[in-house]
């Protein structure tokens, strides 16, 4: 997709693979800030919950540093 946009020398330098440890912090993030406004919840099933979703993502989320160069305009 990347050279399709016109560039190219287009490298993955760096991937970075997410565990369950890491994404459940991802999770917990994201719960906190949707509960600031919350005044009830049963937390045990939700740490079930969010476990389960954390343990079936483990490896299948990542970041990945891209690097690529573009064409000078003047060479079009």
């Amino acid at each position: 997709g990347l050279e399709q946009a016109g560039l190219f020398d287009v490298q993955v330098r760096e991937r970075i693979g997410y565990d369950a440890s890491q994404i459940q912090g991802l999770i917990r993030i994201r719960q906190d800030i949707g509960q600031e406004n919350s005044c009830c919840c049963d937390e045990t099933d939700d740490d079930a919950a969010v476990s389960e979703l954390a343990a079936a993502c483990a490896g299948k989320i990542w970041s990945a540093k891209i690097f690529a160069r573009k064409p000078n305009a003047e060479d079009d």
